[in-house]
């Protein structure tokens, strides 16, 4: 008869042959660090700044490199053929699903596939390609001249909360017609969102196991304090609307909802949809465009030069009276080149977000598994020396030819094809408006007695500079 002690060791015996069996690369799968049963090669990814080691592994295993997180297939793509070639290939559009997000449905813009999302993304893309155009000017207006009249010259500002007020003030004014820093429960998500996309660990191992999350992780609540408050916000919307006079995205977005049901779809445009959609725009649009308003201001501080020429080319087209607009873009060359240099040479995104096969496909040479999960490293693209002469210098002439800004197709700071970043053009825009606009009025320098600033960024979801502190000066 055999004894409950060897039905243990014999069903621990048996789990670890399937673990050994199961660390065993595919075939012709990328090569790349050694699985491990159990783990795979999470061992060899540190939870930070893991796209510093992307170089050393390129060298080592190649352009495409494979790895394992625990049960889920990973491979991150480098080279700029290989990376334009995944970030367009139709059968890497699917995406990582977090399924802990939503209690388990799968809803949102960004970390979502398949028809409806497709849907909604379509409609979000057509609202925000119309309808900010109409408000932006308006919005940025506001805010820059909130900005401006609190600003006291010959004084030592810290910068790098300074700008996500702003960027999430334009966005909620799009968004539900609300400005942030008026209301206080905005106030809180306001700190909720800066801190945890600083503070969320993109390699972290509570990714790959769920039963880590919910051993030794604290529930979030604050998301659902968010969620309540947008609940809250389409509720008064649907009380106080007006079909034919819609005010920002929810308005459009309840308008599309009824038109949707009298045609019998009710699954797709739902109340839960818009509040999962409405906190994916709030945390990846505000704090990537206010991060990568901070990064611009810290290269024009430790590069007094291009400051000055930037200055004196918004003072030679622009004047010092009207503030800029959209349409003054290709008036000020230097001024985008100065933009696309700062997130050149130290994205705030390394990698981009997470592409999923959707099907078993032969990548160059490589078979790569369905719901492999794609990365595409955008800092080793932007460091190659192949595609950028002497990558490690700070040159916004670079971007200039004959005059003019020039876009380059392997510079990629919001990705590329149909899983590019949804908020690409607003957030140009309002980079774009706030670096003109406050470099028409002032200039900002490394102040006597405090640290020189770090380019090192704090990484997370998104990557952001340090704490760094300025002097800010009158231009008038």
């Amino acid at each position: 008869m055999i004894s409950s002690a060897m039905i243990f060791f014999l069903l621990i015996f048996v789990i670890f042959l399937l673990s050994l069996i199961a660390a065993k690369r595919p075939k012709k799968y990328p090569p790349g660090p050694i699985f491990l049963p159990i783990i795979g090669s999470i061992y060899a990814v540190p939870g930070q700044a893991a796209h510093f080691n992307i170089e050393r592994w390129r060298q080592k295993h190649g352009n495409i490199i494979g790895h394992r997180y625990g049960p889920s297939y990973e491979i991150y793509v480098t080279g700029v053929d290989e990376s334009l070639a995944a970030l367009k290939h139709p059968n890497f559009q699917g995406r990582k699903i977090f399924y802990h997000r939503n209690s388990g449905i799968k809803r949102g813009l960004f970390f979502n596939d398949g028809d409806k999302w497709s849907v909604i993304k379509r409609f979000t893309l057509n609202y925000f390609s119309e309808f900010q155009k109409i408000k932006i000017k308006d919005v940025m207006v506001d805010e820059m001249n909130q900005l401006f009249s609190n600003i006291v010259p010959n004084t030592v500002v810290e910068m790098n909360y300074q700008f996500f007020p702003i960027a999430l003030n334009v966005l909620m004014k799009l968004l539900s017609s609300i400005t942030s820093t008026r209301d206080s429960t905005m106030n809180f998500i306001l700190t909720h969102t800066y801190k945890s996309l600083h503070e969320t660990r993109p390699t972290g191992i509570e990714n790959y196991f769920p039963i880590i999350r919910k051993l030794f992780f604290a529930k979030d609540n604050s998301v659902q304090v968010v969620h309540n408050y947008l609940k809250k916000s389409i509720n008064e919307h649907r009380a106080t609307l007006k079909v034919d006079q819609p005010r920002d995205y929810i308005d459009a977005f309840l308008i599309e909802q009824e038109k949707r049901r009298a045609l019998g779809d009710s699954d797709t445009f739902t109340d839960e949809e818009l509040v999962v959609d409405c906190y994916d725009l709030i945390r990846a649009g505000s704090i990537s465009t206010a991060d990568a308003i901070a990064l611009v201001m810290l290269y024009l501080v430790l590069y007094p030069d291009a400051q000055n020429k930037m200055i004196q080319e918004i003072n030679a087209n622009i004047g010092r009276d009207i503030m800029p607009t959209l349409d003054d873009k290709k008036k000020l060359p230097y001024c985008e080149a100065v933009i696309a240099e700062s997130l050149r040479i130290n994205p705030i995104v390394p990698f981009t977000a997470p592409h999923r096969a959707t099907e078993e496909t032969e990548f160059y040479g490589y078979v790569i598994p369905k719901n492999t999960i794609v990365k595409v490293s955008l800092w080793t693209l932007f460091r190659d020396p192949q595609l950028w002469k002497d990558p490690d210098d700070f040159r916004p002439e670079r971007f200039i030819v004959d005059g003019e800004f020039v876009k380059y197709p392997y510079h990629l700071p919001f990705g590329l094809g149909k899983r590019s970043c949804l908020m690409e053009v607003m957030a140009r825009n309002i980079i774009f408006l706030y670096i003109a606009s406050f470099f028409q009025k002032f200039s900002i320098h490394l102040p006597h007695g405090e640290p020189y600033p770090s380019t090192d960024l704090v990484q997370g979801s998104v990557a952001g500079p340090q704490p760094f502190k300025v002097l800010i000066k009158s231009l008038r």
